[in-house]
Parts: structure tokens; C-alpha cells; sequence
């Protein structure tokens, strides 16, 4: 197995699974303790399920903060979502993009735009197109 042999030759003592690269803060297991695929798939679903559950939880707070209008606090939680918990979803940059039209902040909505089409997330682009029209009709009636 991978990590045993990094443990035996490389002097490897602990893992980290899933590591922000943007935070100080992190949790690891002893390497010597993953001594068998079932232990690494357990080590991966704990670590799996901790970031579903942050996720859910930042994603929540925005949705409710841009609710009730605070758009600033909604998108600040929504960058952290995206930068420090996992940027694979694009409901996450959809929701940054339809904030930033609101806050007017068009680099931002080109960096959503950019991450959704990359991904090919087309129905989500359309979706900002939309909410654009919208925001630039109110604005101007």
C-alpha cells in the first residue's frame, strides 16, 4: 500500500485528507493508523461527510443573509464556501454570480461566468443572463 511505503522509506508520520491550501488549520490521521484500504475509505468518507456538512452550512447562511438582504455578508460566506470548503459545485458560483450582480461587481460575476462555462455549467449562465436582464430593467424603470 501507497502509505505504508511513504511511512517505511519516505518517513511520512501523518495525512492530511483534503487540505485547504488557503488555512493554517487542518486535521490529520497517523499514517501508521491507515494500514488497510478499509481504514483509508473511512479516513476519506469522515472526511467527505465534514465537508457536505460545512457546505450545507455555508451554503445555508448566504442563501438566508441574501434573503434578507445583506448582500455583502451573502457573498463574503459565499467566497469562503467556494474558496476554503470546495469549488466543485456550481450552484455555489451561481449563487456568487446572481449576488455580485447586485452588488454591481463585474469582475467577480466574470470570474463566476468563467468557472460555470469551464465547467460547462450552461443552464447556470443562462440563469445569470436572466437574473442581468432582470436587475438592469428594474434599475431602469
Amino acid at each position: 500500500m501507497v502509505i505504508q511505503h511513504f511511512v517505511e522509506y519516505a518517513g511520512v508520520t501523518h495525512v492530511a485528507l483534503d487540505r485547504c491550501p488557503r488555512c493554517n488549520a487542518l486535521a490529520t490521521i497517523h499514517a501508521e493508523s491507515l494500514n488497510s484500504a478499509a481504514k483509508v475509505i473511512g479516513a476519506w468518507q469522515i472526511a467527505k461527510a465534514t465537508e457536505i456538512a460545512r457546505s450545507g452550512l455555508y451554503w445555508d447562511y448566504a442563501r438566508s443573509a441574501a434573503r434578507n438582504g445583506h448582500f455583502l455578508c451573502a457573498r463574503d460566506v459565499a467566497l469562503e464556501l467556494v474558496g476554503h470548503v470546495t469549488a466543485e459545485d456550481p450552484r455555489y458560483h451561481l449563487l456568487l454570480g446572481k449576488l455580485v450582480i447586485q452588488l454591481k461587481d463585474k469582475q467577480l460575476l466574470g470570474e463566476a461566468r468563467k468557472f460555470l462555462a469551464f465547467t460547462k455549467q450552461v443552464w447556470a449562465i443562462e440563469e445569470l443572463q436572466i437574473r442581468r436582464r432582470q436587475e438592469s430593467s428594474s434599475s431602469d424603470g
